[in-house]
């Protein structure tokens, strides 16, 4: 099993060592405010709070960044000394700007999650169901891919590989904790390389251009035209019939329809 770990230890330990070292000299900022009422007004982001109830025990420290903007930074770690995120806040104006979780678990937890997360894939019906297209028992046979873990939903994506192309499961654990992987629930199958509707239009227009020039009766028209040019447009986005314009310097010299679905000619003319 192939997996992908977004971690960084060796820069979370230093991370940590820095902080505690820095907490007394900065736990008051020219603004005012103090490290404990940054670290009070980051907990009590109701965002902030839900995430660090599912994280175990953690501590927390926060520092006047000195910065243009006044900005406190509050960095909150689990009792392992693992980074669970930080939040940017201002205390004169009392707003939490932005919160930025971890997405890191330590070793044994990755392991557990990892294997609680492949055991509801290769069961779910539903991503059963699309897997069907491939003749593979995968009750005999593991899944072949790699895994995510996205800290700040609290999901897991198991990537499937096979025959060349591949799915996505996000998969997440109601469980309460971030550190319990229990009452698994698919969020959805996704297909991370179907092309978005711009791309699939160009590669279309591609397509529908090639196919109109095919045709005898369109090749034969453009017989000893120099220099032409062809672009398509489709009717209706997403659709299958098209225009495709055949020009030279830009003045249309030719169009063709043709529908892509039924593999036809539709009508060819002069503009």
């Amino acid at each position: 099993m192939i997996t992908m770990r977004r971690v960084g230890v060796a820069a979370l330990l230093l991370l940590l060592v820095c902080l505690l070292a820095a907490r007394p000299a900065l736990a008051q900022g020219p603004d005012g405010g103090t490290s404990d009422e940054a670290i009070a007004l980051a907990q009590s982001q109701p965002e902030i709070a839900e995430y660090l109830s599912r994280s175990g025990e953690w501590d927390a420290a926060a520092y006047f960044t000195g910065n243009r903007f006044g900005v406190w930074r509050v960095h909150f770690w689990d009792k392992q000394g693992n980074s669970l995120g930080y939040a940017d806040l201002s205390l004169e104006r009392g707003v939490v700007y932005s919160w930025q979780p971890s997405d890191y678990l330590e070793e044994a937890l990755w392991a557990a999650g990892e294997e609680a997360l492949w055991e509801f894939v290769r069961a779910n019906e539903d991503v059963r169901a699309v897997l069907d297209v491939y003749d593979v028992d995968y009750d005999e046979d593991p899944f072949d891919g790699w895994t995510e873990y996205h800290g700040e939903a609290n999901v897991w994506s198991a990537y499937i590989w096979q025959a060349g192309d591949f799915i996505e499961a996000r998969v997440r654990f109601d469980s309460g904790s971030r550190q319990v992987f229990e009452n698994p629930v698919l969020v959805g199958v996704y297909f991370p390389t179907v092309l978005n509707i711009w791309e699939w239009t160009k590669a279309q227009e591609a397509q529908a251009v090639s196919f109109a020039f095919s045709f005898p009766s369109v090749a034969e028209a453009l017989r000893g035209v120099e220099g032409w040019t062809a672009a398509g447009e489709p009717e209706t986005l997403g659709g299958s019939v098209w225009r495709v314009t055949f020009s030279v310097n830009d003045a249309p010299v030719l169009f063709a329809r043709v529908d892509l679905a039924a593999q036809t000619l539709l009508e060819v003319g002069i503009p």
